[in-house]
């Protein structure tokens, strides 16, 4: 069971689980509370456009809520909710071993799992995101200044995507991903992605709002301290983010493939 996949069997069997846990997704629980979440963001920000210092321009509340708020806190939060059910979900129901007693690569039940937990992570927090942007272009009364909130709303759902990845390949080694995972947000997302140096490098936000943001943009120059966007060039920051996430699914398919799951009593 664990050779070389039949690569149409692989794909048709990742395919229907794509399909199942992403509808069983949306009418879940897991994803109202993400949904809550998301909602947040926006909702903020309409609140400091309409009752923030009126000196202030959009874009400035813009940056606190989206690269301070939503991508330091909320997006990584709602990956993990959904991205630590991917696989601990199927032990808790006790309903892996049917899954890996069939004759399936247990790679294709990870993968298509994830990749629809990936979907709707990506969209929602694009949604969120985009939310953010079109509050605060409709104050500046800029339509035109829309493409100033794209690359967040890009950065925001490959964030999603790729902390969801994280937290599901945490699930596949960690019978209690979401307290490792909660300590990885605050510690690394929320403290290590804001020290001065090379040690922003670790973690994920650094390379987010490399894309996220256009350092040749008047506005980025004229907000924070010297050197708070001393950022990588976008494309090269993806480039880093891909490599990094066919790392992690080869250790979440090395990882699924050899353990052995006890499911509880």
């Amino acid at each position: 069971m664990n050779s070389a996949p039949n690569l149409p069997g692989f794909f048709t069997t990742a395919a229907l689980l794509f399909r199942l846990h992403l509808a069983n997704s949306l009418r879940s629980r897991r994803f109202l509370v993400c949904a809550t979440l998301a909602i947040i963001p926006p909702g903020l920000s309409a609140l400091m456009v309409r009752f923030g210092p009126e000196q202030d321009a959009p874009e400035t509340f813009f940056t606190a809520i989206t690269l301070w708020f939503s991508f330091q806190l909320v997006v990584p939060l709602i990956a993990l909710v959904a991205g630590s059910a991917v696989v601990t979900e199927e032990v808790e129901n006790r309903t892996i071993t049917y899954l890996f007693s069939r004759p399936v690569h247990r790679s294709a039940v990870l993968l298509g799992r994830w990749l629809a937990c990936a979907l709707w992570v990506a969209v929602l927090v694009a949604g969120s995101s985009a939310a953010v942007g079109l509050v605060c272009a409709y104050e500046d009364r800029a339509v035109e200044g829309l493409a100033f909130y794209l690359p967040s709303v890009q950065a925001a759902a490959i964030g999603g995507a790729l902390y969801s990845l994280v937290f599901t390949v945490l699930g596949v080694f960690l019978r209690r991903p979401m307290v490792v995972g909660l300590g990885y947000v605050f510690a690394v997302e929320g403290l290590v992605a804001n020290l001065p140096g090379s040690s922003q490098n670790l973690a994920l936000q650094f390379h987010l709002r490399s894309i996220a943001v256009d350092p040749s943009h008047s506005f980025w120059t004229s907000v924070g301290p010297p050197g708070m966007f001393s950022l990588r060039p976008p494309v090269e920051a993806a480039g880093t983010l891909a490599i990094l996430a066919l790392f992690v699914i080869a250790l979440g398919v090395f990882g699924i493939s050899r353990r052995q799951f006890v499911l509880p009593a």
